[in-house]
């Protein structure tokens, strides 16, 4: 298991985890998170949006080993379930994610990547109010956990108010909020919960 671990710390925590950035930005070390826990931070940042996670430790490694590791971030589907990314070039980070939601009136005329399908993830994902994930003409998840704080208000929670606003002009948008916090629900023993724990550890 640890392996494993250590080598997913280099391709899920994308922002500067330096000191004064995780000061300022209120980031942690991921923890097993309750329920309660994650309603709470939630509710300080105002958002009512029902939030997806994954049903279990198996099924957030899955995520991950699929290239669903960013956090926070914005994965585009098509009306097919097909990925369609945001990125002009590779080295584009989510600071385009604002632009390409502002441009979704053209979102049909991007090809989707026939490799890459919502239906791989889905099946990973459950929520407490036992909801189902829709698709639209653009679906949309949005990656978010209370350990990285603030980055959530300035990305993922803002990202919400932007889709909104994208609705109100008619487009056919459906957005969907996915929780990459390490959950206390897996009931994993003790022995697991500590080591998994230790190895994110930044």
């Amino acid at each position: 298991m640890k392996r494993f671990i250590i080598y997913t710390l280099f391709i899920v925590f994308l922002i500067n985890c330096q000191s004064l950035a995780k000061l300022k930005y209120g980031i942690k070390n991921p923890y097993f998170a309750t329920e309660s826990d994650l309603n709470s931070f939630l509710l300080k940042y105002k958002i009512q949006q029902n939030s997806f996670f994954f049903k279990d430790w198996e099924s957030y490694k899955q995520a991950i080993t699929s290239k669903y590791s960013s956090i926070p971030d914005a994965y585009f589907f098509n009306k097919n379930g097909e990925f369609v990314t945001y990125k002009k070039t590779a080295s584009d980070c989510n600071a385009k994610v604002d632009e390409f939601i502002a441009e979704l009136n053209n979102f049909s005329s991007i090809e989707g990547d026939k490799t890459k399908n919502i239906s791989e993830i889905i099946p990973l994902l459950t929520n407490t109010k036992n909801e189902k994930i829709d698709l639209n003409e653009v679906t949309v998840l949005i990656s978010w956990a209370s350990f990285i704080g603030k980055v959530n208000e300035d990305k993922a929670f803002e990202w919400i108010r932007i889709l909104d606003e994208a609705k109100n002009n008619n487009v056919k948008v459906n957005y969907y909020l996915i929780n990459y916090d390490l959950q206390k629900s897996w009931d994993l023993n003790e022995e697991d919960e500590n080591e998994i724990k230790e190895s994110f550890k930044m």
